[in-house]
């Protein structure tokens, strides 16, 4: 069912057509992350640990689906807009904290650890975003007998069950668990966020790639969902 030179022909349109801004380096990642996403797939296919949806259950699935990925493109244009803000000036230097008026003519700041844990929000939101639409249409009780209760749980179990394929290699869930149990502490430089009970350090820069990661990650994720839905529907049609 999955065709891949069909798929990443349609992922190389999203990415000419949305991906306006981006470097060649997160375009080639991305296209990377699309092969990497048809191999796991296929594995899925051929073992078939694939949900078996009808057409009603495909219909409901994507209108959840819609109204998750509007709800966070909100909230992934605010991230973009502080990225941007934080990133703009005048001695082309990033800024460490953005000053405004509010509509009552109060000046405000928003200071660069405030900035931090808003980026660090947002890298959550985008692990909670990757769950839901893996488990929209995998069955994970026939990979290992239960259902993951988060993102970290499905890496398990992908790498144990799949250890060749490296869809989620980038994605540190134990930096997205510090930000929403609010475990963390903020240096000038760097995240520091706890591994279990060990204490690790991320630097500023590479947090910035996480999220970057992430946030391509999710579109890879949700294009090979939506291609794979269609084709579910239309084989369902003939």
């Amino acid at each position: 069912m999955i065709n891949e030179k069909e798929f990443l022909s349609v992922l190389d349109f999203g990415i000419n057509k949305h991906f306006k801004g981006k470097t060649e380096k997160e375009k080639d990642y991305t296209r990377k992350k699309g092969e990497i996403l048809v191999t796991w797939f296929k594995e899925l296919e051929k073992s078939n640990y694939f949900k078996e949806l009808n057409e009603t259950e495909i219909k409901l699935i994507n209108e959840k689906l819609d109204n998750t990925m509007n709800n966070f493109e909100q909230v992934r244009r605010l991230y973009l807009s502080l990225i941007n803000m934080v990133m703009t000036s005048e001695h082309n230097k990033p800024k460490t904290e953005i000053n405004f008026v509010d509509e009552f003519g109060n000046n405000l700041t928003i200071h660069v650890n405030q900035m931090i844990i808003i980026f660090g929000w947002f890298y959550s939101s985008l692990c909670e975003v990757m769950k839901h639409l893996l488990m929209s249409i995998i069955d994970f009780k026939k990979i290992s007998n239960t259902s993951p209760t988060g993102l970290g749980d499905i890496k398990r179990i992908f790498n144990k069950k799949f250890p060749q394929i490296n869809l989620l290699n980038d994605i540190d869930t134990w930096v997205r668990n510090s930000f929403v149990h609010v475990d963390f502490e903020l240096s000038e430089v760097e995240i520091i966020y706890y591994e279990s009970k060990t204490k690790k350090f991320l630097k500023l820069e590479n947090f910035f790639w996480l999220i970057i990661y992430a946030d391509l990650t999710t579109y890879v994720i949700m294009s090979g969902i939506f291609y794979y839905l269609n084709k579910v529907k239309m084989s369902i049609n003939l």
